[in-house]
């Protein structure tokens, strides 16, 4: 087998390990009763709105790290940055959780 041919095999498996690791989040988000969901919620959109309130800006793409702090302190921004990033994606799968529990209640149920 060829290198490439590893390389796209490796390539591969990430994704799918990435994929089951995103559905296992899911399904432990989807565990969780409706009030939990919505407290989980509340306190990421709280972080979510200080970090817009703190550096003025609605995506942490937008912020330019070297006008938030000084050369010697940018890895605290980038770390807020990434913590940000993060925020939005765990409010994003809670929105996914909630849209398809709200589908799935909606929906008849087989007997």
């Amino acid at each position: 087998m060829s290198c490439s041919a590893y390389a796209i095999l490796a390539r591969r498996k990430r994704r799918d390990s990435l994929a089951v690791r995103r559905w296992r989040k899911r399904n432990r988000l989807a565990e969780l009763t409706s009030e939990q969901r919505q407290e989980r919620l509340a306190e990421l959109t709280s972080r979510e709105r200080k970090f817009r309130d703190q550096y003025g800006v609605d995506d942490p793409a937008a912020v330019v790290a070297t006008e938030h702090a000084d050369y010697d302190e940018l890895e605290a921004v980038w770390a807020d940055l990434s913590e940000w990033q993060t925020v939005r994606q765990r409010i994003e799968r809670l929105e996914s959780v909630r849209q398809r529990t709200a589908t799935d209640s909606s929906s008849p149920s087989q007997a």
